[in-house]
């Protein structure tokens, strides 16, 4: 009996193929299984000498692709499963319409997906985080929180520190 499969197009770089996934079987797994028949067209439609991929667990955003036909194929990916993210950041993987190869699994047809998003993940999960107007206030209350431990753990350091402004003000 042949496994319930189900066709998804890939995009690589301006190329595109179709996959076979098989039901519970992560796209990575599909993709990989489909690169190494022997002189596949997958493989070299794509042209892949390898399919982009590092820790098998969702933590290292290295399989990251991204949902180009979101409402029609969002009900047909099981997306983001089980992954070593926060909730937070695999929630925003997830409405940004990013998909984990590694931990993601395609249940209906319909689904496109362009492979080698990684560096576009990397830069909405961190260095945007990094950089917007939350991210420095809390940094900087982190900071006069350090300061003021540091000033009552030594209260006279403090205080020639204090009569010292105050004197400059004069």
């Amino acid at each position: 009996q042949d496994a319930i499969s189900y066709p998804v197009q890939i995009i690589h770089q301006g190329r595109k193929t179709t996959i076979d996934v098989h039901e519970n079987e992560p796209i990575l797994q599909a993709l990989e299984r489909q690169s190494t028949i022997a002189g596949s067209r997958d493989q070299m439609a794509l042209a892949l000498s390898s399919i982009p991929h590092e820790c098998r667990r969702g933590n290292c955003l290295t399989c990251a692709s991204k949902n180009v036909k979101r409402t029609t194929s969002d009900n047909n990916l099981v997306v983001n499963v089980d992954n070593g993210l926060s909730p937070t950041i695999a929630s925003e993987l997830t409405k940004s319409g990013y998909v984990l190869t590694c931990c993601s699994y395609v249940t209906g047809p319909g689904v496109v997906l362009e492979l080698d998003q990684n560096n576009e993940v990397w830069d909405a999960v961190y260095r945007q985080r990094l950089c917007d107007g939350d991210t420095k206030q809390v940094a900087l209350e982190a900071q006069a929180r350090l300061l003021r431990r540091v000033d009552e753990e030594n209260v006279e350091k403090w205080k020639n520190k204090m009569k010292k402004v105050l004197s400059e003000e004069k």
